[in-house]
């Protein structure tokens, strides 16, 4: 199972990449650049230099939800989901860091991640086209963790990273 989870990071992380030269906006090439990094460092098989992918992570969230007050132009909608998925994310990650008990409550909260990525996806995907490169990688992690933390609550002794 952990090799399915790495070819999913690298497949997001490539997919962030391209959407860095793919988009015009600033700061979601920004973000996009952030979470590109952040996948990339977490591959890096030494464990002091990773947590630092983990921690380029949580910027890169902070920054979808600074990104959501950036522009007046978003709808309530669009805000609220933008910050969710980011707040989830963000929250769920944090905890499994700091190894706070909740975090495993908040992996399977991930699952939140995952629906609203599929309601942008067939309902939503023309008001998300500058946002679909985070979104994707936010959905990724999201599916990830949330498979991590069911595999454990039915009996599994897989760990979270």
């Amino acid at each position: 199972m952990r090799e399915l989870f790495i070819i999913l990071i690298i497949l997001a992380g490539l997919f962030a990449l391209i959407q860095v030269f793919r988009v015009k906006d600033t700061f979601s090439r920004v973000i996009n650049g952030v979470f590109a990094v952040a996948l990339g460092v977490t591959m890096i098989p030494v464990p002091a230099v990773a947590i630092d992918g983990y921690y380029l992570f949580l910027i890169g969230c902070l920054l979808v939800i600074l990104y959501t007050f950036s522009d007046n132009s978003f709808g309530t909608v669009k805000k609220s989901l933008l910050i969710v998925m980011a707040g989830i994310q963000l929250f769920a990650t944090l905890f499994w860091l700091q190894q706070w008990p909740g975090a495993d409550i908040l992996s399977l909260a991930c699952l939140i991640t995952v629906g609203i990525y599929v309601f942008v996806i067939t309902k939503e995907i023309r008001t998300y086209q500058i946002e679909i490169g985070f979104l994707t990688v936010l959905m990724v992690d999201g599916l990830i963790k949330s498979i991590i933390a069911l595999s454990e609550f039915l009996g599994g002794s897989e760990p979270i990273g």
